[in-house]
């Protein structure tokens, strides 16, 4: 019993250290303000679909578009659906395109 503990427990520290410093190199290379900015058009831009129809719900007294923008609010809410993991992805996705296509352009400058 003492071993599987044991082996649990090099487990946890492991997936700890991974995740530490995986988490690190990841803050060194995206955080920047160009990064901080695209997480908030991507916040924005994946959660249009909650804030648009309750604008125009109380903009033009519509109760069934406040009704889907609640419904939306609440679809993201649930515990199973990660909003800002997700948008957080997202944005490292799209910052590492943006990074490569850079070095690309780079290459080909340095070639001509």
């Amino acid at each position: 019993m003492k071993k599987i503990w044991a082996k649990l427990l090099l487990l946890i520290v492991f997936a700890f250290y991974y995740c530490k410093t995986s988490i690190k190199r990841l803050f060194k290379e995206y955080f920047s303000w160009k990064t901080v900015v695209l997480f908030i058009l991507v916040v924005l831009l994946i959660g249009s679909e909650v804030w648009v129809p309750m604008a125009l719900g109380f903009t033009f007294d519509k109760p069934w578009l406040i009704g889907v923008g609640s419904s939306c609010w609440g679809f993201w809410l649930l515990p199973g659906t990660p909003f800002f993991p997700f948008c957080a992805a997202l944005t490292i996705g799209i910052r590492k395109l943006q990074i490569r296509r850079k070095q690309q352009k780079e290459r080909l400058a340095l070639r001509y």
